[in-house]
């Protein structure tokens, strides 16, 4: 891969892990 293509990967990935730990926890946080 190219370093721009692996960047945009890389970012697409860690943005969906922010997205994923935000619906995750928000509830619980929001439950206490």
């Amino acid at each position: 891969m190219t370093p721009w293509k692996y960047r945009y990967v890389a970012g697409i990935i860690v943005l969906a892990l922010v997205v994923v730990s935000y619906i995750i926890f928000s509830p619980l946080v929001l439950a206490k």
